[in-house]
């Protein structure tokens, strides 16, 4: 009883305090919200006046800018002026009537002369001419001069105000004068002593040179004695050798130490490196004399060693070539560290110079940048020469093209010649001054230019240019990396240089070569004299900010210490990219188990991580290939991960997956890995682009790393000059607002192996003018304005790159090809005039007529097509106003491979980090601010559980289910504010997987940090009535069936075989196709001397077999197998090879069987990868992929497993002809202005009630087809306000009851109207006012690339469905692989 009421009144003691401190809460509420109230006030004027106070700043700020000039200017012209006219009015004038008298006399003496010297004197009398001008300039400075003194009078009294002003800046400036003589002093007293502490630290490097001169004594001792040894001994000695001099090598990389990164104040040490690197470099090329020496005897080593009995040194023969290779690998690598060497030479009058060529040398055929940064006081020297000896003569050349770069009387001269006979470009900056510069040569086309760059007062830049076009009709500058010479700062007496180089040396200091993109060092270099002396490293043009991010060429790689970053438990990876390429690695970490990983995959970005059971994946519907600046971050927390990518979230995939942790290792890759890695759904390609602003929880400089290849530090400007197209998918690209007047000149250069193809096609819009370039049987017809001009070679078709030069004007026209034949016209063409015309590059759309007579060649090239100039202007095909098909950067018929170098060395082992789980059930957490409790250390080992620490939870209630994708989590309810703990255990049920993991432990369960991003609405379930599933049915992910060919190399691989296959063998597999050719079954070694290939031709299915001791057999099918049907086919190999299709027989051999193939362990099914495309095509006339299904893939009667797929897609069982899109779209056009008239036309079988159709915006403007709510809506906005029409049926799911629907929305003007299965809806007009709608953006199918966004829509969800037979103004839009967008199957559309 007691006890009741000693709790009756504790209750309600405890709710008069509650309602106490409510009271006294809102009385602290009501003040708080008075305050806020007035801060904002507050605020508000503090801002007010703040923006007036900074309007009267910077006024004030630009009136004193604005007067500083002028104040300036007339303090020097009121000096200069007075003191001058007096002596023009009394003295020099009368002088210079007597000079000019004498000048003219002389004139005319050397007139007489110029008539005999005519060939010599060309300066002279333009010296003279100069001269006779000279009266009349002083005449006209008189004038001037009276005229500026009645202004001088007048800013007299200004200036005097102004005086006080002016003494207070030269004080200043004596101030600043005063500061910098300090600074001297420091240097000399401070740094000084430094310089020579690093001349006692070189000394290291002198021992280090005295082991390379015994190794070089070693390799003559080796020299000496190859005739005694045997080819064997002789080959492994030389490659024991090679290593030892790349051990050196490495051992003085590494010796330098921090002390390269201190150059600047460690001259002395600088000055002995040279001399180690050359030395060193002796070495490397002592070793590659000796490889191509044992190269060409190679073939005779291997036939001995075939000779020997195998018992004695097994393996060893078919081991050399591997050795070599990885020889020239290490030599590859060892080049690119030391063309990174930014040490900069001392030159002297004795010292010569050859550098080794880069390898894009013959890439600067038709546009040429070479820079670098010099100084000197001498006033002529040689800084640079590039090209080819007297006498060179290259392949298909008339002239020894070179240029060369000279000082002369103290200014820069560029002097070239490349085939046109030696022109010069003068520049006019002296810069025999002692300070530093840097030079410039561009050249394009017949354009060229010398820029000099210099650092003037403030550290501003300054530039002065001198530019000049060049003679005609040579374009190309003709190169050879084995045959052409880069000498810098001089060249040895026996080059034969061309007589119009006057300048044999150069007498100073430069640094930093830079040759197209790709820097060259001073130290890298093939021979020299006197030129191992360092130079200090310059104090102007210094970029105080250096990049901190690099170019990647595609084949290389950066590899950065991972130890001191935590990346175990969670991952933090941001950075910016850009890139025209479709695929490449952007980052990997991982070990033998786990990985996580960045990627480019079809213009995409995919983030991706395995934890040991599973990989998740995240990609982007968005593709970001266009050369722009893009930012990733993507963030790991333990099992859970999130992808933004330009500040959108990305979802994932929606698989959940098993594990915790990422393994241990010890590097993150950058751009490209070292090898060929070993996880199968990860690229293995290399990144091509830049990369920039890495940070992966601490910023990264991929410039300090511990191993790179292929990159170039920082991130130049790459313009898009080199388009590819494909056969498999034809297409174009169009540039628009072109204008010509009778005058053209357009340069390019191509390569193909096809005989027939459009190269460009120039126009206007009504096809008045026009004026193109095609292939025909493999040579080049030009027609302009229907003269045609036709090259009498025939083998442009030779896939080896050939320029050509077109001219148009109004006395000739003219096609010059390889800068070695040229064919014009007898007479003057017709006159070209095109105003807004557009020029077609590759082909034309397919809805585009051209003129009749106006191209020979309507076929789309097939190829590679780069450094187009039009009128001396650089096309950059990156900014083409339409696109169709292409591909950017890379040309498709160069066989590209990254070199294949060995693994990074081992680090120490870095320090122990805190210990985490691999295994268990996982949740999503708040990204770090709530910690983890580890429970086990050993990444899975036999450890026990740490102890989990007591939970406070809510009382006992009904437990809530949470629904995530495909498991179902039970938990107790928790209180917010007790999220870091719990008392009980989470149970998560997951679909089972294989491998099973190992039974979980207990976790503590960490609740989510709520998102504040919203996303995107989910895409409604359909209503039960839909005839169709929101998804077909899915079918057997092992054996099928897949779609193949919906790109290039659309495959899937198996490595695992099953039985013997290399002397007997059954291959079988169901196969169903409408399409007449493609490459169905595959397998080979890596040369492609034995392979096994089935393929199909004109609809004929075609075995092949091959060794390489053994010609091979084809059989060819008697009947044609592309009915749209399935067809079971078997390989047979045994006593015979058989071809059975459907339990028939097609075809036998009639020879015995090719007996054991050497194929490897890799078997490709649909198509092949890129490298194996190119060795195919003298065996397969179609190399291609498959464009059809194939399921049930048997080896040996058993059935293939763990399948890796290329670009393959879901095959259902019941498909029809049209294009499904399943949350992804199509972009019809790229650009697309509406206009006054529209008429679409489309059939449609959704699979929902509700999605977007077709739309297009501009600023203001737009039009948008949807569904919605079972009905069409049509919305046309043109300015006015929307104008919207409508269909509803009777029944809400009419359109999506399983058959095909036909959808027409019209606009005229300002009417809209819509019809569905013929049932036409009443017209709606618009405003009068507004008729046009003016759209300029993409025209998208299926969805909209930010629908969320976008405004005039109202199905805010991506169209569920198929559609075909798209239409607009009755054009037919023929939808291409490349429109796609996320998950879009081009082609074919389910049924069930």
């Amino acid at each position: 009883m007691i006890l009741n009421e000693l709790t009756l009144l504790f209750s309600l003691y405890s709710k008069e305090r509650v309602k106490q401190k409510f009271e006294k809460i809102l009385d602290f509420t009501r003040d708080a919200k008075n305050i806020v109230e007035k801060a904002k006030i507050d605020l508000n004027n503090g801002t007010r006046y703040y923006d007036m106070a900074k309007e009267a700043y910077d006024n004030l700020a630009r009136q004193a800018n604005a007067l500083y000039n002028p104040i300036h200017y007339m303090n020097r012209s009121v000096i200069s002026v007075e003191k001058e006219i007096p002596k023009i009015e009394d003295d020099r004038l009368p002088e210079a009537h007597r000079h000019a008298d004498n000048l003219t006399e002389k004139a005319q003496n050397l007139d007489n002369i110029f008539k005999e010297t005519q060939g010599i004197s060309e300066n002279a009398l333009k010296a003279v001419n100069a001269y006779l001008d000279i009266e009349n300039a002083i005449e006209e400075a008189y004038v001037a001069a009276q005229q500026s003194k009645e202004f001088i009078d007048n800013a007299t009294s200004f200036y005097d105000n102004l005086n006080t002003e002016i003494a207070d800046a030269i004080a200043s400036s004596n101030n600043a004068s005063q500061a910098a003589t300090n600074t001297s002093q420091y240097v000399e007293l401070q740094l000084k002593p430094q310089l020579s502490e690093a001349v006692v630290k070189s000394r290291k490097i002198r021992s280090l040179h005295e082991k390379n001169k015994e190794d070089l004594e070693h390799i003559e001792d080796f020299i000496k004695k190859y005739p005694v040894m045997s080819y064997e001994d002789l080959l492994l000695e030389a490659i024991k050798t090679t290593e030892k001099a790349n051990q050196t090598t490495d051992k003085t990389v590494q010796a330098l130490g921090n002390n390269y990164n201190e150059v600047p104040t460690q001259t002395a040490e600088a000055k002995q490196l040279p001399k180690k690197v050359d030395e060193t470099n002796r070495h490397v090329l002592q070793v590659e004399k000796q490889l191509e020496i044992i190269k060409d005897k190679l073939p005779k080593i291997l036939n001995d060693l075939s000779s020997f009995p195998m018992t004695g040194r097994p393996g060893r023969s078919e081991d050399l070539d591997e050795r070599i290779k990885k020889l020239k690998q290490q030599i590859s690598l060892a080049r690119d560290i030391a063309n990174r060497i930014k040490v900069g030479v001392r030159f002297y009058k004795n010292t010569t110079l050859e550098l080794r060529n880069p390898d894009n040398l013959e890439q600067l055929s038709t546009s040429t940048k070479i820079s670098g940064y010099f100084r000197t006081n001498n006033t002529f020297g040689l800084l640079i020469y590039l090209g080819n000896a007297n006498g060179t003569g290259l392949r298909r050349t008339k002239t020894d093209d070179y240029m060369a770069l000279e000082i002369e009387n103290g200014y820069p001269v560029l002097t070239l010649d490349i085939g046109n006979g030696q022109e010069r470009i003068l520049n006019n900056k002296f810069v025999a001054d002692g300070n530093w510069y840097q030079f410039i040569i561009e050249r394009t086309g017949l354009n060229a230019k010398l820029t000099i760059r210099e650092e003037i007062a403030g550290g501003r830049i300054k530039e002065t240019v001198g530019e000049s076009g060049l003679q005609a009709p040579y374009i190309i500058f003709n190169l050879d990396k084995n045959l052409s010479k880069l000498f810098v700062g001089g060249y040895p007496s026996e080059f034969n240089m061309q007589s119009t180089v006057k300048q044999e040396a150069f007498d100073g200091e430069m640094e930093e070569i830079v040759v197209g993109d790709t820097p060259v060092s001073l130290w890298n270099f093939n021979s020299g004299f006197e030129n191992h002396r360092g130079a200090r490293e310059r104090n102007k043009l210094v970029n105080l900010s250096p990049p901190t991010g690099c170019r990647f060429s595609g084949t290389g790689f950066v590899v950065i210490d991972a130890r001191r970053y935590a990346h175990k438990i969670r991952n933090n990876i941001q950075l910016n990219f850009k890139t025209f390429a479709s695929e490449g690695l952007l980052f990997l970490y991982g070990n033998a188990t786990t990985y996580i990983a960045l990627e480019i995959r079809d213009g995409k970005v995919l983030f991706k991580y395995n934890l040991g059971y599973g990989t998740k994946v995240f990609q982007t519907v968005n593709t970001y290939n266009d050369g722009e600046w893009h930012h990733i971050e993507a963030k790991r927390e333990s099992a859970e991960g999130r992808l933004n990518v330009d500040a959108e979230e990305i979802r994932g995939d929606g698989a959940a997956i098993q594990g915790n942790a990422l393994g241990y290792s010890d590097y993150f890759y950058f751009g490209g890995y070292v090898k060929m890695h070993n996880y199968s759904d990860v690229t293995n390609k290399g990144f091509d682009g830049c990369i920039d602003k890495v940070d992966a929880g601490n910023p990264i400089n991929l410039n300090h790393n511990h191993k790179a290849y292929g990159i170039i530090p920082g991130c130049p400007v790459k313009f898009a000059r080199l388009v590819s197209f494909v056969k498999t998918e034809p297409g174009y690209i169009k540039l628009d607002n072109i204008h010509v007047r009778n005058d053209i000149t357009m340069a390019l250069k191509f390569k193909t192996n096809t005989n027939n193809g459009l190269i460009f096609y120039l126009t206007d819009k009504n096809q008045a003018s026009g004026i193109s370039l095609s292939l025909v049987n493999g040579k080049l017809k030009l027609i302009s304005q229907r003269h045609e001009l036709v090259s009498k070679e025939g083998n442009f078709n030779d896939s080896q790159w050939h320029v050509v030069s077109i001219t148009h004007n109004s006395q000739v026209l003219r096609l010059d090809f390889d800068d070695y034949e040229a064919i014009t016209t007898d007479s003057a063409p017709p006159s070209l005039d095109i105003l807004y015309g557009n020029l077609y590059i590759g082909g034309i759309p397919s809805n585009f007529i051209a003129k009749q007579g106006h191209i020979a060649s309507s076929e789309s090239f097939v190829g590679c097509i780069a450094d187009a100039t039009l009128n001396g202007s650089i096309i950059n095909f990156a900014n083409s106003t339409e696109k169709v098909g292409d591909i950017l950067g890379t040309c498709v018929l160069d066989a590209k491979a990254a070199p294949d170098f060995d693994e990074v060395p081992e680090l120490p082992p870095p320090p122990e980090l805190g210990s985490f789980t691999t295994l268990g059930p996982q949740y999503p957490t708040d990204w770090g601010h709530l910690d983890i409790h580890p429970s086990r250390g050993d990444l899975g080992g036999p450890h026990a559980p740490s102890p989990v620490k007591p939970i406070i939870s809510t009382p006992p209630t009904e437990p809530e289910t949470t629904r995530f994708e495909e498991h179902e989590t039970t938990a107790p309810t928790i209180l917010p504010e007790f999220v870091t703990e719990l008392t009980s255990t989470t149970t998560v049920t997951v679909p089972t997987t294989v491998p099973t993991p190992p039974p979980s432990v207990v976790t503590p369960r960490i609740l989510p940090k709520p998102v504040t991003t919203p996303a995107p609405p989910p895409t409604p379930e359909p209503e039960p009535s839909c005839a169709l599933p929101m998804h077909p049915t899915p079918h057997d992910e092992v054996a099928g069936p897949f779609y193949f060919g919906t790109k290039r190399f659309s495959r899937i691989e198996y490595d695992h075989a099953r039985g013997k296959f290399r002397k007997q063998f059954k291959f079988s597999f169901d196969i169903k196709t409408n399409d007449t050719s493609g490459i169905i079954f595959f397998t080979s070694d890596k040369q492609l001397d034995n392979f096994i290939i089935l393929y199909m031709e004109n609809g004929y299915l075609i075995y092949k077999v091959r060794s390489s001791k053994d010609a091979g057999h084809s059989l060819q099918s008697a009947d044609k197998f592309n009915d749209g049907e399935w067809h079971n086919v078997v390989l047979l190999h045994n006593q015979s090879m058989q071809l059975v299709v459907d339990d028939n027989l097609q075809t036998e051999s009639k020879t015995k069987a090719i007996g054991k193939l050497e194929v490897d362990e890799l078997f490709m099914l649909g198509g092949v990868r890129e490298d194996s495309q190119y060795g195919l095509e003298t065996d397969v006339n179609n190399v291609h992929s498959f464009k059809g299904c194939i399921k049930n893939f048997y080896m040996n009667n058993k059935p293939m497993e763990k399948p890796r797929k290329f670009d393959v897609q879901p095959c259902p069982e019941n498909v029809e002809e049209g294009n499904f899109f399943n949350s992804g779209h199509l972009i019809l056009k790229p650009r697309y202005t509406v206009g006054e008239e529209i008429d679409i036309k489309m059939d449609i079988k959704p699979r929902n009630v509700t999605g977007l159709l077709l739309t297009v915006h501009g600023k203001r403007d737009y039009l948008v087809l949807e569904m919605v709510h079972g009905g069409i809506k049509f919305t046309v906005e043109n300015g006015k306000g929307p104008i919207t029409t409508t269909f509803s049926p009777e029944r809400t799911h009419y359109l999506c009851d399983g058959h095909w629907h036909t959808i027409q929305a019209f606009k005229s003007k300002n009417i809209v109207g819509l019809s569905v299965d013929n049932k036409i809806m009443p017209s709606v007009v618009g405003d009068y006012r507004s008729k046009s709608t003016d759209t300029g953006g993409a025209l998208f199918l299926g969805s909209h690339r930010v629908i969320n966004k976008v405004r005039g829509i109202t199905a805010r969800v991506p169209f569920l469905g198929c559609i075909r037979n798209i239409r607009i103004n009755n054009e037919p839009i023929i939808i291409m692989q490349s429109m796609r967008r996320g998950e879009v199957t081009v082609g074919q559309c389910p049924t069930n």
